[in-house]
Parts: structure tokens; C-alpha cells; sequence
């Protein structure tokens, strides 16, 4: 006897591209990939991460299709490239910042009190993490060592967005009570 799929989960599934709805935007991925990433090199400098961006830029497309109107597909293409080139580097420096703000001792420490409160803070942080049960340990770690967003995990791990959701503000209230 094959498996039943439930009702609830069919509804909240989404819908599959119509095939004249990929062929569409197959279409306006030729006509526009290279002017997009000819585009967001000038804004990152960096051919791959240009590339991955633009591909993000219409996976996210194909999977919403059904959430938008659009009227004008060059414009939004455009500012959608420009909103993944924004998100980019504010994820970029946001890590950059965690690293250097908490976790590493900074190399430019000139006081061995300064290097010893480093080394300290990142004993007490592997001690904290270590006290979370582990799915939440695994929840933390991907969303902040991993940069996963929430419904990523979800995906990865296969459970509700909720549930990431309660777990990795348990986490955070258990970090924050132990490391400050």
C-alpha cells in the first residue's frame, strides 16, 4: 500500500512553476544573466560570488513566482541583485565583526590583560555551547558559526521553522546568560 500524503502538508507546500512559466523565466535568464552579473561585479568584485548571486537571484524566483506581480522583470531583476549584493556584504562584515569582537583574540592586543580576557571569553563561549542540549547546539552552531538562516535549517534538518525558531532563541538566552 503506498504512503498517503496529509492534506495539511499538500496546502502549505508551493505550487510547481507552470512549464510556460520556466521556459519564461528560462528566457529572462539568458537575456539578462550576464548584464546582472556584469552589474553586481561592479559592486563586488568577486566573478563567483557575482555569478551565485544572480543564480540565487532567479532560484528565489522560480520557488516565489506565485507571491508577486511583476510588471517590469529588468527592474526587479536589478533590484533584487542589488538587495542580494546589500545582503552579502552586511552578512560579510556582521561575520567579520563576530570574529574579531568575540570569538579570536585580536592579533593587535598590546596587553597580555587583554589577550587573557580573549582567551577567557572563548573558553567561557565553548563552555556555554557545550551546556545546550544537541539539536540546539546544532541549531546554534548553524546559524552562527554556519550563517544557515532559520529556514535553511529548517530544510536541513527537517523540522518546523517554529520549532528552529524556539530552539535557537533557547540558545541564545542560554549563551547570553552564561557569557555576560
Amino acid at each position: 500500500m503506498a504512503p498517503t500524503i496529509p492534506l495539511a502538508s499538500m496546502a502549505t507546500a508551493p505550487p510547481l512553476p507552470k512549464p510556460e512559466l520556466s521556459e519564461n523565466i528560462e528566457s529572462y535568464y539568458q537575456k539578462f544573466r550576464l548584464q546582472l552579473e556584469r552589474y553586481l561585479y561592479s559592486l563586488i568584485d568577486d566573478p563567483l560570488t557575482c555569478e551565485d548571486l544572480v543564480q540565487d537571484v532567479f532560484t528565489d524566483l522560480v520557488l516565489n513566482h506565485h507571491k508577486r506581480k511583476i510588471e517590469n522583470m529588468k527592474a526587479y531583476l536589478y533590484q533584487a541583485v542589488r538587495f542580494k549584493a546589500a545582503r552579502f556584504y552586511r552578512d560579510k562584515y556582521r561575520k567579520e565583526y563576530f570574529e574579531k569582537s568575540y570569538v579570536r583574540p585580536s592579533m593587535s592586543c598590546n596587553g597580555t590583560e587583554e589577550l587573557l580576557n580573549a582567551k577567557e571569553l572563548q573558553v567561557r563561549y565553548e563552555q556555554a555551547l557545550s551546556g545546550l542540549p544537541g539539536k540546539c547546539r546544532q541549531i546554534f552552531s548553524m546559524s552562527r558559526q554556519e550563517d544557515y538562516s532559520l529556514l535553511e535549517i529548517a530544510d536541513t534538518l527537517q523540522l518546523s521553522l517554529q520549532t528552529v525558531k524556539n530552539q535557537n532563541s533557547k540558545a541564545l538566552r542560554h549563551m547570553r546568560r552564561l557569557l555576560y
